[in-house]
C-alpha cells in the first residue's frame, strides 16, 4: 500500500492515464527495440492499431533511408549512453506519408538495474517545423527586398532631383510639361512601391519602430500634402488643407506621422474620382490631435469598415479592383497610428457617398510658429555617383545656396579645408573614403565641428537596426531617391543654419 492506494490499483491507474493520451505517441520497447505497449495517442498519430505494432520492431516508423543509415539502432544506443535522449527528424505514418517528430527515449532499469527496455515519446511537429520554416522564409525575402529596395533606390536618386529640377523651370512648352509630370507621377507610384514591400514586411514581423518626439503637425501636414500633390492634381482634385492659424504640435514620429497621412491622402486620391474634392482636415480637442480626411468619392459599405483596414485588402470586396496598388497602405497607416497611442476609424453612408478616415493622437497642444533667422548657407554635396551628386548641388542652386559638389571623401575633405561648409549632404556608401569616415573627419576639423551633416543613402531606418547602416552622428538624414518635400523639411529644420539667399521655399 501506497498512501492507502494498492500498488497494483496505482499501476493500473497511471496506464490508463497514458493509454488515454491522445497529443503524445506514448510506447514501449522491449530490450531490442520490439513494440511492447502503443497508446490512443501513438495510433491517432502513426495512423496504426495496436494489433499492428504490437509484437515488431520501432525501426517500421524510420524512412528507408534512415534504417539504412542505422538510425534506430543509434537512437537506442544513444538512450543508454546518456541516460535520455531526445531528437528531431522524419517519421512515417502508415500511410506512408512523414512528419516531423519530436522524439524522447529513456532506458528502463528493474530494481537490480538490469536493463527492461525503453520507454518512447513521440509529438507530432510538422505544424511547427512549417511555421519556422514559413517564418525563415520570410525572413529571407525581407532580407532581398531591403537589399533590392536599396539597389533601386540609387538610379531613382538621380532621376528625382532631375525631376524636381524640371519642376522649377519658370516656362516649360506644355510638352515639356506633360512629360515632367507624368515621369513625377510614375515616379512617386515606383518609390512608393518599393516602400511599400517594405513596410508589409515590417510590419508583419513586428520590426517597425517609431521614435516619437515633439513634433509641428502643421509641418507634417504640408509635407505630407506636397508628396501627394501629384496625383491629386493628375485627377484634377480640388484640395482644401484646413488646420488652426496657429501651430499644432503632437509627441509622434515626423516621418511615421507622414506616412500615415500620405497613405490616407493617396487612398482618397485612389477612389475619387476625376475632379472630386479631397480634405484634410485637423484641430485639437483637450489634448488629443484629431485628424480627418474626407473625400467625395466612391465611399464603401459601412459593414465593410474593418474590412478596409486589413492587410493586402483593397476596396471593401463587394466591387472589382480598378485601381492598382499593394493593399497595404490602411492597415499600415492604423499600425502606426496605434503605436503611437492612437486610434483609426473609417466611415461611409455608402457606395458612391464619399469616405472619412480619421485617426487621433495623444500629447498635442498648440503652440506660436518659430521663427526662422534668414542667412546665407554654404553647402557641401558628397556622393559617388556623379549624376546624383550633380542633380542635387543643382536642385539646391536653384533653391538659393551656394553648393560645392565632391564625388569622393578625399576631395571632400580638402574642399572643407579650403572653405568650411555649414552644412553637408553625405552619402554613406562610397568606395575609399565612406561617409562615415569623412563625417569623422569633419568633426575633427574646428572650422567643420558645428557643420549640419545629412546622411544621404538608399539604407533607411529599419536597415540601421538591422546593423545594414549606421547614421549615429549624422545631424538628419535623407533615403534615395530624395523627395523635394523631406529635402524641404531638412532645410527648413531650426537645426539647418540659415536659408537660402535667392529662392524661398
Amino acid at each position: 500500500m501506497v498512501n492507502g492506494i494498492d500498488s497494483s490499483e496505482g499501476t493500473d491507474r497511471f496506464r490508463m492515464l497514458v493509454e488515454a493520451v491522445q497529443d503524445y505517441a506514448i510506447y514501449m520497447l522491449d530490450t531490442h527495440g520490439i513494440v511492447r505497449s502503443w497508446n490512443s495517442g501513438a495510433q491517432l498519430i502513426k495512423g496504426y492499431q495496436a494489433d499492428e505494432v504490437l509484437g515488431k520492431h520501432f525501426g517500421m516508423f524510420f524512412r528507408a533511408e534512415d534504417v539504412a543509415a542505422g538510425l534506430p539502432a543509434k537512437e537506442l544506443a544513444d538512450a543508454l549512453a546518456h541516460g535520455r535522449t531526445e531528437e528531431e527528424g522524419w517519421r512515417v505514418r502508415k500511410d506512408g506519408t512523414t512528419f516531423w517528430a519530436n522524439i524522447v527515449v529513456t532506458p528502463i532499469y528493474g530494481p537490480e538495474g538490469d536493463l527492461r527496455g525503453f520507454t518512447k515519446v513521440t509529438r507530432d511537429m510538422t505544424e511547427r517545423r512549417r511555421l519556422k520554416e514559413l517564418e525563415n522564409s520570410w525572413q529571407r525575402m525581407n532580407e532581398f527586398i531591403a537589399m533590392l529596395a536599396h539597389e533601386l533606390r540609387n538610379p531613382l536618386a538621380p532621376i528625382r532631383n532631375a525631376v524636381s529640377i524640371l519642376q522649377m523651370e519658370p516656362a516649360p512648352s506644355p510638352t515639356l510639361r506633360s512629360c515632367r509630370e507624368m515621369i513625377d507621377r510614375q515616379l512617386s507610384h515606383l518609390t512608393r512601391l518599393i516602400d511599400d514591400l517594405l513596410d508589409a514586411g515590417r510590419l508583419t514581423s513586428g520590426k517597425i519602430r517609431i521614435r516619437p518626439q515633439r513634433v509641428s503637425f502643421n509641418a507634417v501636414a504640408a509635407q505630407a500634402a506636397e508628396a501627394c500633390r501629384p496625383l491629386m492634381e493628375a485627377r484634377l482634385h480640388k484640395f482644401s488643407l484646413e488646420l488652426p492659424s496657429e501651430e499644432l504640435w503632437v509627441h509622434a514620429d515626423a516621418t511615421r506621422l507622414a506616412q500615415v497621412i500620405q497613405n490616407l491622402l493617396g487612398n482618397a486620391a485612389k477612389f475619387t474620382p476625376d475632379r472630386g474634392s479631397i480634405a484634410l482636415a485637423a484641430w485639437l480637442e483637450g489634448k488629443r490631435l484629431k485628424v480627418e480626411v474626407r473625400d467625395n468619392g466612391e465611399g464603401f459599405e459601412p459593414q465593410a469598415a474593418q474590412r478596409l483596414f486589413e492587410l493586402f485588402t483593397q476596396g471593401d470586396g463587394a466591387r472589382p479592383i480598378r485601381e492598382g496598388g499593394l493593399g497595404i497602405g490602411l492597415s499600415l497607416a492604423r499600425s502606426l497610428v496605434e503605436m503611437h497611442g492612437g486610434s483609426m476609424t473609417a466611415r461611409s453612408e455608402g457606395v458612391g457617398k464619399g469616405s472619412v478616415f480619421s485617426f487621433e493622437l495623444p500629447g498635442a497642444d498648440v503652440v506660436q510658429r518659430p521663427a526662422h533667422a534668414p542667412g546665407p548657407a554654404l553647402v557641401l554635396v558628397v556622393d559617388d555617383n556623379r549624376d546624383a551628386a550633380d542633380s542635387l548641388s543643382e536642385l539646391l542652386r536653384l533653391l538659393g545656396y551656394r553648393v560645392s559638389a565632391a564625388y569622393d571623401g578625399e576631395t571632400a575633405l580638402a574642399l572643407a579645408m579650403r572653405e568650411p561648409p555649414l552644412a553637408v549632404f553625405l552619402d554613406l556608401n562610397m568606395p575609399g573614403t565612406s561617409g562615415r569616415d569623412v563625417l569623422a573627419a569633419l568633426r575633427e576639423m574646428p572650422a567643420c565641428q558645428a557643420a549640419h551633416v545629412t546622411a544621404v543613402s538608399g539604407y533607411g531606418l529599419e536597415d540601421e537596426k538591422a546593423g545594414r547602416a549606421n547614421f549615429s552622428g549624422f545631424d538628419a538624414r535623407l533615403q534615395k531617391p530624395v523627395e523635394l518635400p523631406a529635402l524641404r523639411s531638412v532645410l527648413t529644420s531650426p537645426a539647418f543654419p540659415g536659408q537660402p539667399t535667392a529662392i524661398s521655399i
